[in-house]
């Protein structure tokens, strides 16, 4: 393996984190676009680093830890956010029924 090939298994490494890292941020403020572009972004990044093997088995261990670390830290914002708009539904159809039984009573 060239040391041209490692160092940009490197970059890509370190790319990987950067936007994991991004994605994070995102789903912290909500911008759930940016967290499904960044996503898109860094995946086939991420498979190519897992596939080409360029990466030492320990150093790309350990970058795997730290992009799950980030991703649950992400779902977790997303499933909270998830259910927030789950309950706001709920809450919106129970309103709509009240309206339609209040209507009801007047109709006759």
């Amino acid at each position: 393996m060239t040391a041209d090939a490692m160092e940009l298994a490197e970059v890509a490494g370190r790319r990987v984190l950067e936007l994991s890292r991004r994605m994070a941020q995102a789903a912290e403020e909500a911008d759930w676009d940016a967290v499904a572009r960044l996503h898109r972004e860094r995946d086939p990044v991420l498979r190519h680093l897992c596939e080409s093997r360029l990466l030492a088995r320990e150093r790309l261990e350990a970058l795997l830890r730290e992009v799950l670390e980030l991703d649950r830290a992400t779902a977790v914002r997303v499933e909270a956010a998830r259910e927030a708009v789950r309950l706001a539904l709920e809450r919106a159809g129970r309103g709509r029924r009240a309206v339609r039984a209040y209507h009801g009573t007047f109709r006759g």
